[in-house]
């Protein structure tokens, strides 16, 4: 089987029957559909069970978050790939599914494009990085969308998704994969899903930066390295006294201070 999509839920009836619908009348037909409810009271199991012919495994339960319940689906998951629509997330059209497997890709993440609808209006066109443009950099200030990423099932052998996190745990777990166990990835340019303005992704708050800078601080002495071989490339007698320097105890706060305003400063260009 080549594919389980993962769908999460908790009382959202009307975001999770838009979500089953786009699924279901997929083309492609090699794919297992699990559903994971938080123990909804709004009608959201009723309508699981209106389409219970087409799922393949489905429960309704209280969780403990977001990443519990997808671990949930992983476990119970038994194609080489995952996708994780969530409730109110919906597949870009019909043959995507198609589209995607006929490419007979091989990597262990494939991810493509994402658009934000808000009202069932096109609001945000998200295109992502060549592989080859990936780095820690990327993953500081974004992440691939879940919705439109396929992930080797074998890759949650190791390691599933942190539960300690409300909102970055995908993110967490990409910097792990890609950077960390350095796993083959394939960008595909074409939009796989879309997801509505307002859910738990697409909503800045107090909590999501909290999380953020956990990240950033767990994972900034990557980061240097990183930042070292991007500046570095062409050797020079001036540079190689420079990355002495920075291997100073005293320099190297000067250097995390000059990592993170040069990296502020690129996110303000990219939203300009």
């Amino acid at each position: 089987m080549q594919l389980s999509i993962i769908t999460i839920n908790l009382n959202n009836a009307k975001g999770l029957r838009k979500t089953i619908e786009s699924v279901v009348s997929q083309t492609f037909t090699d794919f297992e559909y699990i559903i994971i409810d938080g123990g909804s009271t709004d009608g959201s199991v009723d309508t699981i069970k209106q389409y219970s012919d087409k799922i393949a495994y489905w429960i309704s339960e209280p969780d403990k978050g977001i990443y519990n319940a997808m671990n949930k689906g992983i476990v119970q998951a038994k194609g080489k790939y995952c996708l994780f629509l969530n409730s109110g997330d919906w597949l870009a059209d019909k043959n995507i599914l198609s589209s995607v497997f006929k490419l007979n890709l091989f990597q262990d993440i494939i991810y493509g494009n994402l658009i934000i609808s808000k009202h069932g209006k096109d609001k945000q066109y998200l295109t992502y990085p060549q592989e080859k443009n990936i780095s820690l950099f990327f993953f500081y200030s974004r992440t691939f969308p879940h919705q439109s990423t396929f992930i080797r099932k074998t890759l949650f052998d190791k390691r599933l998704f942190a539960e300690e996190y409300k909102i970055v745990s995908d993110v967490d777990f990409f910097i792990n994969a890609i950077i960390y166990d350095k796993v083959s990835i394939k960008y595909i340019n074409m939009v796989v899903s879309y997801m509505e303005d307002g859910g738990v992704g697409t909503v800045i708050n107090e909590l999501h930066l909290n999380e953020r800078k956990i990240l950033k601080e767990k994972y900034f002495k990557y980061l240097t390295t990183d930042f070292d071989h991007f500046l570095f490339l062409n050797s020079s007698p001036l540079m190689n006294e420079f990355v002495r320097l920075r291997k100073t105890t005293g320099f190297e706060k000067f250097i995390a201070k000059l990592v993170a305003f040069l990296i502020n400063i690129y996110s303000i260009f990219r939203k300009i």
